[in-house]
């Protein structure tokens, strides 16, 4: 009898030592998926937050680019006769339109980051279309998840105001 109750107790006690290294290995699995989600969310989240700072710079670039227009002192004119009918510049250099531009892009960095400007009429007349395109990249940080670069740009184009 006695010989009995040992067996019994061995197997219970493999039975619950094969039971806690499945539970280790389930636990293992959907950590790493749950993990792989979240860090997925947070980076698409980080992407969709970059690419809103994106637009708004261009949408703020055109807004500031159709008030300095002929009409605007001499100071404060973006004129295509002197900047060319298209001008490129990285937000981080120092010339006027990145300069304006640079309070409205906190979150990109700005030596990643290119602005364009252009008039298309190749004049700053009223009524003359301009158009402003930032354009910068995005490296996530889960590389095994998503690509290894995004380019994000956006585009603005108004007509000068003033």
């Amino acid at each position: 009898m006695k010989a009995l109750r040992s067996d019994t107790r061995h197997r219970q006690s493999s039975s619950t030592q094969e039971r806690e290294g499945v539970t280790t290995v389930e636990f293992a699995i959907i950590t790493m998926v749950f993990l792989t989600v979240v860090f997925g969310m947070v980076e698409m989240s980080l992407v969709i937050f970059r690419y809103h700072i994106v637009s708004h710079a261009a949408r703020q670039g055109a807004r500031l680019a159709i008030v300095r227009g002929e009409l605007t002192t001499q100071q404060r004119r973006w004129d295509p006769q002197v900047l060319g009918s298209t001008h490129t510049a990285l937000l981080s250099a120092n010339d006027p339109i990145s300069n304006a531009l640079r309070p409205s892009t906190g979150g990109v960095i700005p030596e990643q980051t290119t602005v364009t400007i252009a008039w298309p009429d190749t004049t700053n007349k009223l009524g003359s279309p301009v158009q402003v395109e930032v354009a910068t990249t995005f490296r996530p940080f889960v590389t095994f998840l998503f690509s290894a670069e995004w380019n994000l740009n956006a585009r603005s184009t108004m007509l000068i105001e003033h």
